[in-house]
C-alpha cells in the first residue's frame, strides 16, 4: 500500500539527506521490482512531497530523479501506529 511504502521511504530519508529515484525503488525490495511497486514507490515520494517533508528535482526531461530530504520538518513528525504521516 502507498502509507506502508511512506513508512519505508521516511526511514530511508532519516539516513540520507538526499537520494535518487531508482534508490527509492530499491529500498526495501527483495528482489527486482516490479511495475507495481515502482508506481506505489512514485504515489509515496508524491505524498511525502505534498506534505513538504522532501522536494523533488529533475534537470531536464528523462533525467534522473533527485529527493531531497528536508531533515528540518522530520523532526517530531506525527505518525500513526502503522508508521504512516498524518497530516
Amino acid at each position: 500500500s502507498v502509507s506502508a511504502r511512506v513508512a519505508e521511504l521516511l526511514e530511508l530519508c532519516q539516513h540520507s539527506a538526499q537520494f535518487t529515484f531508482g534508490t527509492a525503488v530499491m529500498h526495501a525490495a527483495s528482489r527486482a521490482p516490479q511495475r507495481a511497486h515502482i508506481i506505489v514507490t512514485l504515489l509515496a515520494l508524491l505524498e511525502l512531497a505534498r506534505l513538504r517533508l522532501i522536494a523533488l528535482q529533475q534537470a531536464y526531461l528523462g533525467g534522473t530523479i533527485h529527493v531531497v530530504v528536508h531533515a528540518d520538518r522530520l523532526n517530531g513528525l506525527p505518525v500513526d501506529d502503522l508508521g504512516a504521516v498524518r497530516s
